[in-house]
């Protein structure tokens, strides 16, 4: 690594640190919607009991994950990794949330560094500054860091260095020089991307098989025969010590939602935003919401691939690998059976491959241009610098400002649990029973003042380790509650906030639904009869029987 990488490297996590940061910069409190705080409550859980757990808590499995075919109840949903991550970040931070909203942003943009090393290594350094300092402004990989589908995201932006590991052991198998230590990095990254989430650990997958595809259609000669057999036998067993373990956790999860498939997809790149438009926003889902300056971008988009087509070099067909993987993956509700949704989430594997195909084919370009020109090549070398600065600042001002908004305009006020409701989910771990079933009853309803940025209830649980549920008209009847007592919790508190503050289109919906929640409260309980009565928030204890 020479200065000028070491250099850039330092300016991107510095930039990528301050911007990514910036919703715990003016607000410690944790914030996501409500994988985020899913997440969170099992790390948080396994810290605050000092040992590793098998089984969910009662409060985390009562959730609707709660249920796996195969392993039964409460069985984890994930491999327990990034909980464990979570909760030595607490034990090292020594205290239970700004070390996880940091751990939380870090984690996310490491695939800033994980392109620039790739593409650095490939193409050069020019080519990744491009690269890695659009994805420092990636809207759609920080939407899911807001938003808190964690484990995700990192099995995502770490995939460009395991298929570049791949990369480098069959360039050297067919260049006759087989180095087999990156065909055991391979399996060990693999793993950890399995462990991390089985998303990421398939879009690796699906690259690495389009780019093995394309080397023996070059080199006309299979890649693992020979002296690599018994190589391949022992990473693959390295592979399957690391998965087979929790292989069942995978295989009863819930059902994926499947749907009938849109084979109309086959020719198209992503997904439909009108079909998902109540899951995800159009700015996520759209071209344009992730890339604001489209034109300019998208010729050197398609320069990337011709001059990949055109030069066929092993790292060009790696890139091509990388296109057709991320294509199939965008695609596997058609051939999987699952729900587009499932698709949607993986857009975020898009921005890395789109940003390293413009910068390449913006470099190329230029390279191609110099080369017809007689100057000194370190002349040549300060040309494609200035060309990635002028990219930057030029193609990119447009995600910068919409990047910096989000970042800093996302869970705020009440859209985040206040401190209030902070102190009372204290209240409820110190007097509360660990079995105990809570329906949060919020005093503004989040479909009319707000949308998925209103995850007050996970946020409350995930706090007071005790569960909360909504009510739908009924006590539940699951049998793992025969043993729970039962509670009602009437939160009026942010109706105070959004009363207390300037005139708002929230405001007559909030008071409509407060209203409806208060004639509710009056007809069947008693405000004397509260355990718990203090800033708007009320709670009241009731018998089963008394509401089915």
């Amino acid at each position: 690594m020479n200065k000028a990488d070491i250099v850039a490297l330092a300016v991107l996590f510095i930039v990528a640190f301050s911007l990514w940061t910036i919703p715990i910069q003016s607000d410690p409190r944790p914030f996501g919607e409500g994988d985020a705080a899913w997440h969170f409550s099992i790390g948080d859980y396994i810290a605050s009991s000092d040992k590793p757990i098998w089984r969910l808590p009662y409060y985390v499995g009562m959730w609707y994950y709660g249920y796996n075919s195969i392993l039964g109840p409460f069985a984890p949903e994930y491999p327990p990794s990034n909980h464990y991550n979570y909760a030595l970040t607490q034990v090292i931070g020594g205290e239970r949330f700004v070390p996880v909203l940091m751990y939380r942003a870090i984690a996310s943009f490491l695939g800033i560094f994980a392109v620039y090393f790739v593409i650095t290594k490939l193409y050069g350094t020019a080519a990744a500054m491009i690269a890695s300092s659009a994805l420092v402004f990636s809207l759609r990989e920080q939407m899911i860091y807001l938003w808190g589908q964690q484990p995700t995201l990192v099995a995502v932006v770490i995939a460009p260095v395991t298929f570049y590991a791949f990369y480098r052991y069959l360039d050297s198998y067919y260049k006759g020089e087989t180095k087999t230590v990156y065909l055991y990095i391979t399996a060990l990254l693999l793993g950890s991307q399995y462990l991390l989430h089985i998303q990421g650990f398939t879009l690796s997958s699906l690259v690495i098989g389009v780019f093995t595809v394309l080397m023996f259609l070059k080199h006309r000669k299979l890649p693992f025969i020979r002296d690599s057999k018994k190589h391949v036998v022992a990473a693959s067993l390295i592979f399957l010590a690391i998965a087979v373990p929790f292989f069942l956790i995978y295989l009863g999860a819930p059902d994926l939602g499947a749907s009938e498939p849109d084979y109309s997809r086959v020719f198209k790149w992503g997904v439909d935003p009108v079909l998902l438009s109540q899951s995800y926003p159009s700015s996520y889902t759209t071209f344009s919401g992730e890339y604001k300056n489209p034109m300019l971008m998208l010729p050197f988009l398609f320069l990337g691939i011709l001059f990949a087509l055109l030069r066929r070099t092993n790292k060009d067909l790696l890139m091509l690998g990388w296109l057709g993987g991320v294509y199939l993956v965008l695609h596997v509700d058609l051939y999987l059976g699952v729900s587009q949704e499932r698709s949607a989430r993986l857009l975020t594997a898009e921005p890395a491959l789109f940003y390293s195909l413009m910068g390449i084919g913006m470099i190329s370009l230029l390279s191609f241009a110099l080369s017809h020109v007689k100057i000194r090549s370190s002349a040549k070398s300060i040309a494609k610098f200035a060309l990635a600065a002028v990219v930057v600042l030029v193609i990119f001002q447009g995600n910068m400002e919409t990047s910096k908004s989000a970042l800093s305009s996302s869970y705020q006020s009440i859209f985040r649990i206040t401190p209030v409701q902070s102190e009372f989910a204290d209240w409820l771990y110190e007097n509360v029973a660990e079995n105990a079933y809570l329906y949060y009853m919020p005093g503004s309803d989040p479909y009319k003042i707000g949308n998925w940025q209103y995850p007050k209830m996970r946020w409350i649980l995930a706090s007071s380790q005790r569960h909360l549920a909504s009510y739908g008209g009924r006590i539940t009847d699951n049998p793992d509650t025969a043993n729970s007592s039962f509670y009602f919790v009437f939160d009026y508190s942010d109706l105070a906030a959004i009363t207390n503050s300037a005139p708002n289109q929230m405001q007559p919906a909030a008071r409509q639904s407060a209203l409806a929640l208060q004639q509710f409260e009056e007809s069947a309980f008693n405000v004397s009869d509260a355990l718990f009565n203090k800033n708007s928030i009320r709670v009241y204890e009731v018998e089963a029987e008394d509401f089915k």
